[in-house]
């Protein structure tokens, strides 16, 4: 478990793991948008403690099931514990996509897709990662942007969201 200890407090991109419930795919959102950065199978005991961590080399595109974001715990007892994130992502959209980004002066920051049901949000809970949601179309994209101004977000321009980087260019 030595190869755990440089991830604690690090933000991973979940999916859960095709061996079951208890076992998860894992990459660091730091690093995610690299290739050939490594790729770990974290395996859960039922009390929420980390058992085992591997190294895989299965893509992580092809395992995509149950996608999630969570943070990984040194526990008190001197192991690990990974605790799932409060907010619901959605994978990364590996092409460009085209955005309105809205800023608020809390430094949070929300952005929607113009042409796909995609928004994009960061802020102190998701640890300033941006972070993607498929949204459903039942609500209007100019409501939603008219509920956003109104908690105090404001038009910063518009931008493209770049796969390669997590990030809008």
């Amino acid at each position: 478990m030595d190869q755990i200890n440089p991830l604690i407090h690090r933000e991973f991109e979940v999916v859960t793991a095709k061996q079951g419930a208890f076992a998860f795919i894992a990459r660091t959102l730091i690093d995610s948008q690299n290739p050939n950065d490594p790729i770990f199978q974290v395996s859960i005991r039922h009390d929420g403690t980390v058992a085992d961590v591997i190294v895989v080399n299965e893509p992580f595109a092809d395992i995509n099931e149950n996608y999630s974001h969570g943070l990984l715990y040194a526990t008190d007892e001197g192991g690990y514990s990974f605790k799932e994130s409060p907010y619901r992502p959605s994978s990364y959209p590996s092409q460009p996509v085209e955005v309105e980004v809205y800023y608020h002066n809390d430094g949070k920051v929300w952005a929607i897709a113009t042409k796909r049901d995609l928004v994009f949000f960061a802020n102190s809970q998701t640890g300033h990662f941006l972070v993607c949601q498929n949204i459903d179309n039942s609500t209007l994209k100019s409501k939603r942007v008219a509920d956003k101004i109104g908690k105090g977000y404001f038009l910063l321009n518009k931008q493209t969201y770049n796969p390669a980087t997590n990030s809008f260019i």
